[in-house]
């Protein structure tokens, strides 16, 4: 079980570790690390945008399908109905 003087020895080792990198890092590496995270954030939204996107495609493409599906056959029912037509003027022609 931890006790308190165990506490605060960790706590005593986690500061001086941290004293210890701030020493060693000047202002412009610190700058540098937290522009290196941002980019990377940003690279991840990014990448997370267009697996949302190629997720979405999959439902465009399905749909689309459907409507082309649907198109094919209204094309056929007008090509009967122009066939229809035209045999029923031909035959009140003769």
């Amino acid at each position: 079980m931890l006790t308190s003087s165990t506490w605060i020895e960790a706590f005593k080792s986690f500061f001086r570790t941290c004293e210890a990198i701030e020493a060693a890092m000047d202002p412009l590496s610190i700058s540098a690390g937290v522009i290196a995270v941002l980019q990377a954030a940003t690279s991840v939204g990014q990448g997370l945008k267009l697996l949302r996107r190629l997720s979405e495609a999959q439902t465009f493409v399905e749909n689309l399908a459907s409507e082309i599906s649907a198109m094919k056959s209204l094309c056929s029912l007008m090509c009967l109905a122009i066939t229809d037509l035209e045999s029923s003027l031909e035959a009140n022609n003769q």
